[in-house]
């Protein structure tokens, strides 16, 4: 692999440098340390051979710059692994952020390398340097224990950081395979190089590659159940030297991105018949989730209020909301359950809410009952010192007068709203039934 050669003749050069100036404030020798009998002998980047482990490394071949760029980034996830070594840096793998204090990227790009020689760049547009970007230090590097440097067969690794980063969206890790049985367009980005045996990129880049279930010309003995293919049949897009370790990426139903692949391996550079291969994520996700942690579900609130979650509103419900007033700790989803009027605090008006909601009663009444069933909580003590101009301030949003309106004419605004609420989710579903049209149709145009 072109980098890791590099990186490591760059370590060679250094050292003889070394041995050079140690040899000649000490001219009692007259020996040459470049003889003939032991300058060492270089892999040609032109070799080739049938092995995956020995071709170039991928890079972004056929793509556009990432917009919008860093630091608004587009992909908060991506990420430049750097050397720190002492025979030199800089940016050599990509890889992606799956957790705070977790990097996903190739086997091949960190075996036999210390974390003290590896750093973590996050949050680059140049690759050379980006206003807001983040560095970490590389606490322990876990190769996959399966992973064949021959033939590139599970080409995973982890890289734990020495403190998280907590001002970047780590992705989500694909957990269905659903996308295998449907024509799906991925999307891959780094920094290598815009052309075979061409410089690399200092700017991000991104390309859109359509999966190829067929990988094209590869042998079957070549391809496991642990690559996934993508690129167009007929070549021009692909990924290839520099961005190895760099997410191969969709989006699912809700948006969101997540991580299907790894840029692993490709004969040549977006050749025709002879797409990218990239390392599936999803029959590995037991060995990952054991190091990362299983992802969190983001919790959503069934019944505001409902803070004991037995699924009902109760005067248990109220006791409960007035001890998190006082100070009892509460959980993330407790405290969301609590608030009542959504506003991110928890405080008196959510009780008088709660009572609101389970009496049917007005603010005052609602003030009053809490008076006399739990004196102590001083609920009219509690609505005195709280802040007026945040909490009953009359004012209105941007400083405009509001439009006076009956009960009909906001009977008829909500109603509206409605409809166009309606309007832009069915607008929506057909967005979402055109992609899958659009992607049919590449699929079928780059299987012709």
């Amino acid at each position: 692999m072109r980098n890791k050669i590099i990186r490591r003749t760059m370590q060679v050069i250094a050292f003889i440098m070394l041995v050079l100036v140690i040899s000649s404030l000490n001219s009692c020798q007259d020996s040459n340390p470049l003889s003939n009998d032991t300058e060492p002998k270089l892999l040609s980047q032109e070799q080739h051979s049938i092995n995956p482990s020995e071709l170039p490394q991928p890079m972004i071949v056929g793509g556009t710059q990432v917009d919008p760029a860093c630091p608004n980034c587009k992909y908060d996830f991506m990420v430049s692994l750097q050397s720190t070594g002492w025979w030199g840096g800089g940016h050599f793998c990509g890889g992606s952020l799956v957790r705070e204090d977790w990097v996903v990227t190739a086997a091949h790009c960190v075996l036999g390398d210390s974390p003290s020689n590896l750093q973590v760049k996050i949050g680059l547009h140049n690759v050379n340097g980006t206003t807001g970007s983040v560095t970490r230090n590389v606490s322990e590097i876990i190769i996959h224990p399966s992973y064949n440097s021959n033939s590139l067969n599970n080409d995973y690794a982890l890289l734990r950081l020495s403190s998280p980063i907590t001002n970047f969206e780590p992705i989500k890790l694909v957990t269905s395979d659903s996308h295998d049985d449907e024509p799906v367009i991925s999307t891959t980005m780094g920094w290598g190089a815009t052309q075979s045996g061409g410089s690399s990129s200092a700017i991000l880049l991104e390309v859109d590659v359509p999966i190829d279930n067929s990988c094209g010309n590869y042998s079957n003995s070549s391809i496991t159940n642990n690559m996934v293919c993508a690129g167009d049949s007929n070549g021009g897009e692909d990924s290839c030297q520099g961005d190895s370790g760099g997410p191969l990426i969709m989006t699912n139903d809700n948006g969101e991105y997540e991580l299907i692949g790894i840029v692993s391996w490709g004969y040549g550079c977006a050749e025709a018949q002879y797409p990218g291969v990239y390392s599936r994520i999803y029959p590995k996700l037991d060995w990952f989730f054991g190091y990362i942690g299983e992802p969190e579900e983001e919790f959503e609130v069934d019944l505001y209020g409902d803070v004991n979650f037995d699924g009902t509103l109760n005067v248990t419900d109220v006791i409960t909301l007035i001890n998190f007033v006082l100070g009892q700790t509460t959980i993330e989803e407790e405290s969301l359950t609590a608030d009542m009027n959504q506003d991110t605090i928890i405080n008196v008006l959510d009780v008088i809410l709660l009572v609101n909601e389970i009496l049917g009663t007005n603010f005052s009444q609602s003030v009053q009952w809490l008076e006399n069933n739990f004196p102590t909580f001083k609920v009219k003590e509690r609505l005195a010192n709280l802040d007026k101009s945040q909490f009953f301030a009359k004012k209105f949003c941007c400083d405009k007068k509001p439009k006076e309106m009956s009960c009909e004419e906001l009977k008829l605004e909500y109603r509206k709203l409605l409809l166009d609420y309606q309007g832009l989710k069915a607008k929506y579903k057909l967005l979402q039934r055109l992609d899958l049209d659009k992607q049919k149709i590449l699929k079928q145009l780059s299987e012709k």
